[in-house]
Protein backbone atom coordinates (compact mmCIF):
# COMPACT_ATOMS: atom_id res chain seq x y z
CA UNK A 1 0.00 0.00 0.00
CA UNK A 2 2.85 2.38 0.80
CA UNK A 3 4.44 1.78 -2.61
CA UNK A 4 1.11 2.37 -4.37
CA UNK A 5 0.77 5.73 -2.67
CA UNK A 6 4.38 6.57 -3.51
CA UNK A 7 4.04 5.75 -7.22
CA UNK A 8 0.70 7.56 -7.45
CA UNK A 9 2.47 10.67 -6.16
CA UNK A 10 5.25 10.15 -8.70
CA UNK A 11 2.75 10.10 -11.57
CA UNK A 12 1.04 13.26 -10.36
CA UNK A 13 4.31 15.15 -9.91
CA UNK A 14 5.97 13.64 -12.99
CA UNK A 15 9.07 12.91 -10.89
CA UNK A 16 12.41 12.09 -12.46
CA UNK A 17 13.26 8.41 -11.83
CA UNK A 18 15.69 7.98 -8.95
CA UNK A 19 16.33 5.07 -6.58
CA UNK A 20 14.94 5.12 -3.04
CA UNK A 21 15.37 3.08 0.12
CA UNK A 22 12.55 1.36 1.96
CA UNK A 23 12.00 -1.40 4.51
CA UNK A 24 9.71 -4.40 4.69
CA UNK A 25 9.12 -7.32 6.99
CA UNK A 26 9.51 -10.87 5.73
CA UNK A 27 7.14 -13.75 6.46
CA UNK A 28 9.40 -14.99 9.23
CA UNK A 29 9.32 -11.56 10.92
CA UNK A 30 12.73 -10.25 9.86
CA UNK A 31 13.08 -6.61 8.90
CA UNK A 32 15.01 -6.09 5.67
CA UNK A 33 16.14 -2.96 3.86
CA UNK A 34 15.88 -2.76 0.11
CA UNK A 35 16.70 -0.31 -2.63
CA UNK A 36 14.18 0.27 -5.38
CA UNK A 37 15.48 1.29 -8.81
CA UNK A 38 12.62 2.20 -11.11
CA UNK A 39 11.56 3.85 -14.37
CA UNK A 40 8.39 4.61 -16.27
CA UNK A 41 6.84 2.06 -18.61
CA UNK A 42 5.51 3.89 -21.65
CA UNK A 43 3.52 2.97 -24.75
CA UNK A 44 4.30 3.98 -28.33
CA UNK A 45 2.78 7.40 -27.68
CA UNK A 46 5.09 7.88 -24.69
CA UNK A 47 2.18 7.77 -22.29
CA UNK A 48 2.91 6.26 -18.90
CA UNK A 49 1.27 2.87 -18.67
CA UNK A 50 3.10 1.57 -15.60
CA UNK A 51 6.42 1.15 -13.92
CA UNK A 52 9.46 -1.06 -14.16
CA UNK A 53 11.29 -1.52 -10.91
CA UNK A 54 13.97 -3.70 -9.40
CA UNK A 55 14.19 -4.52 -5.69
CA UNK A 56 17.67 -5.10 -4.25
CA UNK A 57 18.16 -6.38 -0.70
CA UNK A 58 20.76 -4.06 0.86
CA UNK A 59 20.32 -5.19 4.48
CA UNK A 60 23.90 -6.46 4.75
CA UNK A 61 25.29 -3.38 3.04
CA UNK A 62 23.32 -1.09 5.33
CA UNK A 63 24.54 -3.04 8.36
CA UNK A 64 28.13 -2.79 7.14
CA UNK A 65 27.78 0.96 6.57
CA UNK A 66 26.32 1.37 10.07
CA UNK A 67 29.16 -0.66 11.57
CA UNK A 68 31.63 1.49 9.65
CA UNK A 69 30.03 4.71 10.94
CA UNK A 70 30.11 3.37 14.50
CA UNK A 71 33.73 2.33 14.06
CA UNK A 72 34.64 5.77 12.74
CA UNK A 73 32.85 7.39 15.67
CA UNK A 74 34.73 5.21 18.15
CA UNK A 75 38.00 5.96 16.38
CA UNK A 76 37.35 9.71 16.46
CA UNK A 77 36.42 9.55 20.15
CA UNK A 78 39.60 7.60 20.88
CA UNK A 79 41.73 10.10 18.95
CA UNK A 80 40.12 13.21 20.43
CA UNK A 81 40.30 11.96 24.03
CA UNK A 82 43.86 10.67 23.71
CA UNK A 83 46.43 12.28 26.04
CA UNK A 84 48.90 12.05 23.14
CA UNK A 85 49.23 14.43 20.21
CA UNK A 86 48.15 12.66 17.01
CA UNK A 87 49.01 14.22 13.66
CA UNK A 88 48.35 13.21 10.06
CA UNK A 89 50.54 14.81 7.40
CA UNK A 90 51.05 14.43 3.67
CA UNK A 91 54.37 13.38 2.16
CA UNK A 92 55.60 16.98 2.27
CA UNK A 93 54.90 17.18 5.99
CA UNK A 94 51.85 19.44 5.67
CA UNK A 95 49.34 18.75 8.46
CA UNK A 96 46.00 17.40 7.22
CA UNK A 97 44.58 16.46 10.62
CA UNK A 98 45.45 16.71 14.30
CA UNK A 99 43.58 16.12 17.55
CA UNK A 100 42.79 18.54 20.36
CA UNK A 101 45.79 17.44 22.42
CA UNK A 102 48.06 18.68 19.63
CA UNK A 103 46.46 22.12 19.89
CA UNK A 104 46.85 22.15 23.68
CA UNK A 105 50.45 20.96 23.62
CA UNK A 106 51.54 23.63 21.16
CA UNK A 107 49.38 26.50 22.38
CA UNK A 108 46.92 26.74 19.47
CA UNK A 109 43.27 27.55 20.05
CA UNK A 110 41.72 26.65 16.70
CA UNK A 111 42.22 23.72 14.37
CA UNK A 112 42.32 26.15 11.44
CA UNK A 113 45.47 27.73 12.88
CA UNK A 114 47.48 24.55 12.43
CA UNK A 115 45.95 22.72 9.46
CA UNK A 116 48.06 23.16 6.37
CA UNK A 117 51.16 24.19 8.29
CA UNK A 118 54.24 22.01 8.15
CA UNK A 119 54.56 19.50 10.97
CA UNK A 120 58.31 20.05 11.15
CA UNK A 121 57.62 23.62 12.31
CA UNK A 122 56.41 22.04 15.57
CA UNK A 123 59.98 20.87 16.23
CA UNK A 124 62.51 23.20 17.82
CA UNK A 125 65.33 24.28 15.47
CA UNK A 126 67.82 21.98 17.18
CA UNK A 127 65.58 18.95 16.51
CA UNK A 128 64.03 19.91 13.19
CA UNK A 129 66.59 18.45 10.79
CA UNK A 130 66.74 15.23 12.78
CA UNK A 131 62.94 14.96 12.53
CA UNK A 132 63.10 15.53 8.77
CA UNK A 133 65.77 12.83 8.46
CA UNK A 134 63.58 10.44 10.49
CA UNK A 135 60.66 11.11 8.14
CA UNK A 136 62.85 10.31 5.13
CA UNK A 137 63.94 7.11 6.80
CA UNK A 138 60.28 6.24 7.43
CA UNK A 139 59.82 6.12 3.66
CA UNK A 140 62.31 3.25 3.70
CA UNK A 141 61.60 1.29 6.88
CA UNK A 142 57.96 2.23 7.47
CA UNK A 143 58.32 4.07 10.76
CA UNK A 144 60.21 4.71 13.99
CA UNK A 145 59.42 4.41 17.69
CA UNK A 146 60.06 6.40 20.88
CA UNK A 147 62.58 8.94 19.60
CA UNK A 148 63.23 12.00 21.78
CA UNK A 149 62.94 15.50 20.31
CA UNK A 150 62.54 19.05 21.53
CA UNK A 151 59.24 20.56 20.41
CA UNK A 152 58.23 24.19 20.27
CA UNK A 153 54.99 25.98 21.17
CA UNK A 154 53.30 28.86 19.41
CA UNK A 155 54.78 31.32 21.93
CA UNK A 156 58.31 30.01 21.29
CA UNK A 157 58.70 28.04 24.52
CA UNK A 158 60.13 24.53 24.24
CA UNK A 159 59.43 21.18 25.83
CA UNK A 160 60.88 17.65 25.57
CA UNK A 161 58.81 14.96 23.89
CA UNK A 162 58.96 11.48 22.48
CA UNK A 163 57.56 10.63 19.07
CA UNK A 164 56.61 7.60 17.03
CA UNK A 165 55.56 7.67 13.38
CA UNK A 166 54.36 5.33 10.66
CA UNK A 167 54.00 5.57 6.92
CA UNK A 168 50.45 5.68 5.51
CA UNK A 169 50.01 3.68 2.30
CA UNK A 170 47.04 3.09 -0.02
CA UNK A 171 45.58 -0.27 -1.08
CA UNK A 172 48.38 -0.68 -3.61
CA UNK A 173 51.10 0.05 -1.06
CA UNK A 174 51.92 3.51 -2.38
CA UNK A 175 52.96 6.06 0.28
CA UNK A 176 50.27 8.68 0.99
CA UNK A 177 51.53 10.40 4.13
CA UNK A 178 52.54 9.98 7.75
CA UNK A 179 50.83 9.52 11.09
CA UNK A 180 52.74 10.72 14.13
CA UNK A 181 52.09 10.27 17.83
CA UNK A 182 53.91 12.59 20.23
CA UNK A 183 53.81 12.97 24.00
CA UNK A 184 55.23 15.48 26.47
CA UNK A 185 57.94 13.96 28.69
CA UNK A 186 58.64 17.08 30.78
CA UNK A 187 57.67 15.41 34.06
CA UNK A 188 59.73 12.33 33.28
CA UNK A 189 62.75 14.48 32.45
CA UNK A 190 62.31 16.40 35.69
CA UNK A 191 62.16 13.16 37.65
CA UNK A 192 65.24 11.83 35.88
CA UNK A 193 67.04 15.04 36.82
CA UNK A 194 65.87 14.67 40.42
CA UNK A 195 67.17 11.12 40.64
CA UNK A 196 70.43 12.04 38.94
CA UNK A 197 71.04 14.97 41.29
CA UNK A 198 70.24 12.86 44.31
CA UNK A 199 72.52 10.08 43.11
CA UNK A 200 75.34 12.56 42.52
CA UNK A 201 74.82 14.18 45.88
CA UNK A 202 74.76 11.05 48.02
CA UNK A 203 76.94 8.61 46.07
CA UNK A 204 80.03 9.27 48.19
CA UNK A 205 78.23 9.11 51.55
CA UNK A 206 77.56 6.22 53.91
CA UNK A 207 75.76 5.71 57.23
CA UNK A 208 74.22 8.76 58.87
CA UNK A 209 75.92 11.09 56.40
CA UNK A 210 74.10 9.30 53.58
CA UNK A 211 70.65 10.08 55.00
CA UNK A 212 71.59 13.67 55.76
CA UNK A 213 72.84 14.14 52.22
CA UNK A 214 69.70 12.42 50.91
CA UNK A 215 67.22 14.76 52.64
CA UNK A 216 69.27 17.84 51.68
CA UNK A 217 69.26 16.89 48.01
CA UNK A 218 65.62 15.88 48.13
CA UNK A 219 64.68 19.29 49.51
CA UNK A 220 66.93 21.12 47.06
CA UNK A 221 65.86 19.19 43.97
CA UNK A 222 62.15 19.17 44.77
CA UNK A 223 62.34 22.80 45.95
CA UNK A 224 60.60 22.14 49.25
CA UNK A 225 61.17 23.60 52.70
CA UNK A 226 61.24 20.30 54.63
CA UNK A 227 62.38 16.77 53.87
CA UNK A 228 63.05 13.92 56.26
CA UNK A 229 63.62 10.18 56.49
CA UNK A 230 62.19 8.28 59.43
CA UNK A 231 61.89 4.79 60.86
CA UNK A 232 59.32 3.09 63.01
CA UNK A 233 60.06 3.68 66.70
CA UNK A 234 57.77 0.95 68.07
CA UNK A 235 56.49 -2.48 67.07
CA UNK A 236 52.92 -1.24 66.79
CA UNK A 237 53.88 1.24 64.04
CA UNK A 238 52.37 4.13 65.95
CA UNK A 239 55.43 6.38 66.25
CA UNK A 240 58.10 7.52 63.81
CA UNK A 241 61.65 8.53 64.76
CA UNK A 242 63.44 10.60 62.13
CA UNK A 243 66.91 9.61 60.93
CA UNK A 244 67.69 12.84 59.12
CA UNK A 245 65.79 16.12 58.72
CA UNK A 246 66.36 19.04 56.37
CA UNK A 247 64.62 22.32 57.18
CA UNK A 248 65.14 25.39 55.02
CA UNK A 249 68.29 23.87 53.55
CA UNK A 250 69.88 22.93 56.89
CA UNK A 251 70.22 19.66 58.79
CA UNK A 252 68.32 19.99 62.09
CA UNK A 253 67.78 17.78 65.15
CA UNK A 254 65.83 14.56 64.81
CA UNK A 255 62.44 14.15 66.49
CA UNK A 256 59.68 11.64 67.13
CA UNK A 257 56.01 12.04 66.31
CA UNK A 258 52.78 10.09 66.53
CA UNK A 259 51.42 8.81 63.22
CA UNK A 260 47.75 9.15 64.13
CA UNK A 261 45.87 11.73 62.04
CA UNK A 262 48.92 12.54 59.87
CA UNK A 263 49.48 12.00 56.15
CA UNK A 264 52.41 9.72 57.02
CA UNK A 265 49.91 7.31 58.55
CA UNK A 266 48.64 6.59 55.04
CA UNK A 267 52.15 5.88 53.76
CA UNK A 268 53.63 3.48 56.31
CA UNK A 269 53.68 -0.03 54.89
CA UNK A 270 51.38 0.94 52.05
CA UNK A 271 52.20 3.07 49.01
CA UNK A 272 53.39 6.52 47.94
CA UNK A 273 50.92 9.21 48.89
CA UNK A 274 50.66 12.86 47.91
CA UNK A 275 48.52 15.86 48.81
CA UNK A 276 49.35 18.62 46.30
CA UNK A 277 47.49 21.32 48.21
CA UNK A 278 45.51 22.16 51.36
CA UNK A 279 47.19 19.40 53.35
CA UNK A 280 46.61 21.18 56.69
CA UNK A 281 42.88 21.37 56.01
CA UNK A 282 42.83 17.65 55.25
CA UNK A 283 44.73 16.77 58.45
CA UNK A 284 43.56 19.40 60.96
CA UNK A 285 44.90 17.48 63.99
CA UNK A 286 48.48 17.27 62.70
CA UNK A 287 50.28 19.87 64.83
CA UNK A 288 53.56 19.47 62.93
CA UNK A 289 51.92 20.49 59.65
CA UNK A 290 50.65 23.64 61.36
CA UNK A 291 54.08 24.49 62.76
CA UNK A 292 55.65 23.99 59.33
CA UNK A 293 52.88 26.01 57.62
CA UNK A 294 52.77 23.13 55.16
CA UNK A 295 50.74 23.49 51.98
CA UNK A 296 51.52 20.13 50.38
CA UNK A 297 52.94 16.71 51.23
CA UNK A 298 54.42 13.73 49.45
CA UNK A 299 55.74 10.57 51.06
CA UNK A 300 56.76 7.06 50.12
CA UNK A 301 57.41 3.94 52.18
CA UNK A 302 60.92 2.52 52.35
CA UNK A 303 60.70 -1.25 52.65
CA UNK A 304 63.29 -3.89 53.49
CA UNK A 305 64.00 -6.43 50.77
Amino acid sequence: QGLEIYFSKIVREKSIPSPFISKMRTKDGRSITFQVDWNYKRNQLSNVTGFVYVFTDITDRERSEKDLRNSEARYRTLVETSPYSIILADLNGNITFCNQQTLRSHGFERLEDILGTNCFDLFAPESRQRAIDSAKQTMVNGGFRNVEYTLIKKDGSKFPAEASASLIVDSEGKPQGFVGVLWDITERKQMEEVLLNIAKGVSAETGQAFFQALVKYLAKTLKVAYAFVGEMADKENRTVRTIAVSADGKIVENFEYNLANTPCENVIGKRPCSYPQNVREQFPYDQMLKEMMAESYIGTPVLAQ
